[in-house]
């Protein structure tokens, strides 16, 4: 399996109970210091699939953690989980209205943020060959999107990004875009108006 598919990234004080069950889950582990701009810079560092963390340490505000990560021009923006305490609503839901995934510490067993990292990760991703760029780019010449476009680019990266990452295909106008044209040194709205005229083409000449 790619190893893009298997990597999760932990705070020290959850690294030493969950590496063997990540481990055995098929999941290799990074460690990072418990610090809000810690953790997205290591995220940045290295492919992450999951980033685990426990809301219980003082000082760690999950919600502006999870803005700082989704800022950052990663390949693919990590599933995001964090355990809470009880009483912590306010905050619990400002973490959800951020993307994060969260777990009260009373239902966190092992076994649960296990399951969890797997329905975030590899059960709701396509095979990583499918998002390879041969691979989405013999799909799209096949309904006759020329690859060496700008259109055609911008089209083939963000293909690859829904494929690694399905929640992507929710997020085009606020991380998709704004993510390629980090990338290629665009503004957002030109890889979302070339990205469209690509699209309108190869429904012209799929017609024809």
């Amino acid at each position: 399996m790619d190893e893009s598919f298997e990597r999760v990234l932990c705070t020290p004080e959850l690294a030493g109970r969950l590496r063997m069950p990540l481990y055995w889950a098929g999941y290799d582990m990074d460690v990072c210091r418990f610090d809000r701009r810690a953790i997205p810079d290591a995220a940045a560092r290295g492919r992450a699939d999951a980033v685990i963390v426990n809301a219980l340490m003082a000082g760690l505000d999950v919600s502006a953690m999870a803005h700082e990560i989704a800022s950052r021009p990663l390949p693919a923006m990590p599933a995001l989980l964090a355990i809470f305490p009880a009483g912590c609503d306010e905050a619990l839901s400002a973490a959800e209205r951020a993307g994060v995934v969260c777990l009260e510490s009373l239902w966190a067993t092992d076994e649960a943020i296990v399951r969890t990292v797997r329905a975030l990760t590899l059960e709701n991703r396509l095979p990583p060959a499918w998002a390879s760029r041969e691979s989405v780019e013999r799909r799209l010449r096949l309904l006759g999107v020329a690859g060496e476009t700008a259109g055609g680019r911008y089209l083939t990266r963000a293909i690859m990004l829904c494929a690694r990452d399905y929640r992507c295909f929710g997020r085009l106008s606020t991380q998709v875009y704004p993510m390629i044209a980090r990338e290629y040194g665009a503004r957002d709205a030109a890889v979302e108006r070339l990205m469209r005229h690509r699209r309108k083409a190869s429904r012209r000449t799929a017609n024809l």
